[in-house]
């Protein structure tokens, strides 16, 4: 899985990265596969994303939705959230997460 590089040049892996993205909203699969591909997707990585995406979050109406055990690894001060992503992050888990999988 390629990494990708934060700010302060500490490696991320892709599947840290999904997610974190995951976390902020469920993602539709076009728009989560044109978001990775924007951060450099290689032809070759497109079955670990498919099996990657399928251990931490659940496909439904073609929306991915993070599954609730991988919870414990998302972090608030993840260094590629903007302002806002930190804002929706904090209303999602202070109230109920309505696209919370089991």
């Amino acid at each position: 899985m390629n990494p990708t590089r934060d700010r302060d040049g500490e490696v991320r892996t892709r599947r840290d990265r999904l997610i974190h993205m995951l976390a902020v909203r469920p993602y539709k699969k076009p728009e989560l596969h044109a978001a990775v591909q924007r951060e450099g997707l290689r032809d070759k990585d497109r079955n670990q994303l498919t099996a990657t995406l399928s251990s931490i979050a659940m496909q439904r109406d073609n929306t991915y939705y993070l599954l609730r055990h991988v919870w414990n690894d998302v972090s608030d001060d993840w260094p590629f959230y903007t302002a806002q992503d930190r804002q929706t992050l904090k209303r999602s888990v202070g109230g109920t997460l309505s696209w919370l999988v089991s």
